[in-house]
């Protein structure tokens, strides 16, 4: 991650790194350009506000391992001018009921929040969400929180105004991982 600015801002609860974007564009940083197009489109889309267009909020991206999903993702956003909240599938998972669904709607918030202070595209990007308490394995016993936390997500698509009981800005979100077949498409 070099030539990466990292910025804590402090929230109430918890601080997220934030990924500011670089001046110049990384030099030998190959993306292609159908890649470059869906995230940029997906992005530009959702700061798009009209009642008579339902954008998706998210956008996953699954491949290989080490295929760069991510790096590719955070360089389109930075030579976008966009500010990424990168938070990591496992970090939404929560030991305790409710608590992957706190966590969710407290990054949410949070980026909301800079996008009000700072006035400037701000993306969500959650790492190996395939990883995540959303994912359901056969043979595996699941907590109450896999459920919230798809039921939360689906709520949150419908409208990405209101999380839980507080009105924010809509902040597109980005999830990459490997195989998202073990994610529950309730």
């Amino acid at each position: 991650m070099l030539g990466e600015i990292f910025i804590m801002i402090e929230e109430e609860k918890k601080t997220y790194p934030i990924i500011v974007p670089e001046n110049a564009p990384k030099q030998n940083f190959f993306i292609s350009k159908e890649f470059k197009n869906r995230v940029v489109l997906h992005i530009i889309k959702n700061y798009i506000i009209s009642d008579r267009i339902n954008i998706p909020l998210i956008l996953t991206i699954q491949g290989p391992k080490g295929d760069g999903k991510s790096s590719q993702t955070r360089e389109i956003c930075s030579q976008l001018g966009a500010d990424v909240i990168p938070i990591s599938g496992a970090s939404i998972s929560g030991v305790h009921e409710g608590e992957a669904v706190d966590e969710l709607k407290n990054v949410y918030t949070f980026a909301s929040n800079i996008q009000k202070q700072k006035k400037k595209f701000t993306v969500i990007l959650i790492d190996d969400f395939d990883l995540s308490v959303a994912s359901v394995f056969t043979n595996r016993e699941y907590t109450v929180n896999t459920q919230l936390i798809n039921g939360f997500l689906m709520n949150l698509a419908d409208d990405p105004t209101r999380c839980g009981n507080e009105r924010t800005y809509r902040i597109p979100m980005i999830f990459t991982g490997n195989d998202f077949t073990s994610v529950s498409a309730t």
